[in-house]
């Protein structure tokens, strides 16, 4: 999305990916909108999906390269019902693969989301 919508470069996501968190949650403020429209929630005008707000709350990602796709799984695990345990959290987000290792973050994140009834 980053590449076809906002028509960064490689170069540019390659230096993205690469960066400092301050820089990420930067990032993240730029394209805020598009991401909460991928997600399926939020206005489009800087609302947030209930799973981003709880990523930011449990401090979910660290370099940002997988949390768009850890989003759009979480809501649909969350949509389907496989919240019931962290067990199963982690089974119905098992295909998404993290190279920080935010996985407890990640699985905190999905349960909050799903405690709260956000979709």
């Amino acid at each position: 999305m980053l590449h076809l919508r906002l028509r960064l470069s490689v170069k540019a996501l390659a230096a993205l990916i690469g960066t400092s968190r301050g820089t990420i949650y930067r990032a993240l403020d730029e394209i805020r909108p598009l991401l909460s429209q991928a997600a399926g929630g939020g206005s489009g005008e800087g609302e947030l999906h209930p799973l981003q707000q709880a990523f930011i709350e449990q401090d979910a990602f660290q370099c940002g390269y997988c949390t768009p796709g850890q989003i759009v799984s979480g809501v649909g695990c969350i949509r389907e019902g496989h919240t019931g345990s962290r067990a199963e959290i982690r089974e119905w987000m098992s295909g998404n693969l993290c190279r920080c290792g935010c996985y407890v973050k990640i699985v905190n994140a999905v349960a909050q989301t799903g405690r709260r009834g956000g979709s």
